[in-house]
């Protein structure tokens, strides 16, 4: 019933892997792999109506704490999204273009969405509800959001800033 693609995020605690699974015609689906279930998978499934792109329909990047709060890429017609995840809701699509990593207290969702390339972007959330993308600084930097603190009050990544030549600056970190 499918194979798995490596891993790309565990819960702090250690009881929940998120990666993609590839299903019997080649298509990948974020997923979810709990302690607590023998590590049998579930996968998240993506929001309703979205097409998966070529091979993939979502991938999973990232959990908070415990495996309750789940972040990552789903596709729409070739166009990337960014999810939040809970038990209760399902895939929700919270804005372009991917949700890279979530704190563990679930407060924030960190990644870059499209506007002229890719800028570093942030989310909000308040339960199940996500605020954004908000943008750290001016609209036409360019980078990503990397990681985030467990408390979500420090960000992390790479990028130039509007207005400088990246080939003389190179990319900063921030």
């Amino acid at each position: 019933d499918g194979m798995s693609s490596p891993s790309c995020g565990i819960s702090a605690d250690g009881t929940a892997i998120i990666g993609t699974t590839v299903d019997s015609l080649g298509i990948g689906h974020a997923t979810i792999w709990y302690e607590s279930t023998g590590w049998t998978r579930q996968v998240l499934g993506e929001p309703e109506g979205y097409e998966s792109c070529d091979y993939g329909a979502s991938s999973g990047y990232s959990l908070n704490h415990d495996g309750s709060k789940a972040t990552g890429l789903p596709w729409d017609y070739c166009t990337g999204k960014a999810f939040l995840w809970t038990p209760a809701t399902g895939m929700l699509d919270i804005g372009p273009t991917r949700g890279t990593n979530i704190s563990d207290d679930g407060s924030k969702i960190v990644g870059f969405d499209h506007h002229n390339g890719r800028r570093p972007v942030y989310w909000s959330l308040d339960g199940a509800v996500a605020t954004g993308p908000l943008l750290l600084h001016h609209e036409d930097d360019y980078g990503e959001v990397y990681d985030v603190t467990s408390n979500g009050d420090l960000l992390v990544g790479t990028g130039y800033p509007y207005g400088t030549d990246p080939d003389i600056t190179g990319f900063q970190a921030f």
